[in-house]
């Protein structure tokens, strides 16, 4: 993925915003085999001492469940409101 600095969002409100307004975000993560999954689920955050943490909940026993154990690194996407 590229990291250009001048798409990274330096502004902790400006973030938060985005988030309240749009939680409904794209949850990706992958086995140890390499085998991706994919997810859509609402996020929440939370402030706990200056640093946000996301929360969101997926089903037991699924694929991306089974995956999370298996390898706990994640990417979430948050991609702003759906097209009207």
């Amino acid at each position: 993925m590229y990291q250009f600095s001048y798409f990274k969002e330096k502004d902790k409100k400006v973030i938060i915003d985005f988030i309240e307004e749009n939680p409904f975000a794209f949850l990706t993560g992958s086995f140890l085999s390499g085998e991706q999954v994919a997810t859509q689920i609402p996020v929440l955050f939370e402030e706990r001492n200056g640093d946000l943490f996301l929360q969101g909940h997926i089903m037991r026993k699924t694929d991306h469940h089974k995956a999370f154990t298996e390898n706990p690194n994640a990417l979430i996407v948050f991609t702003g409101p759906a097209p009207t």
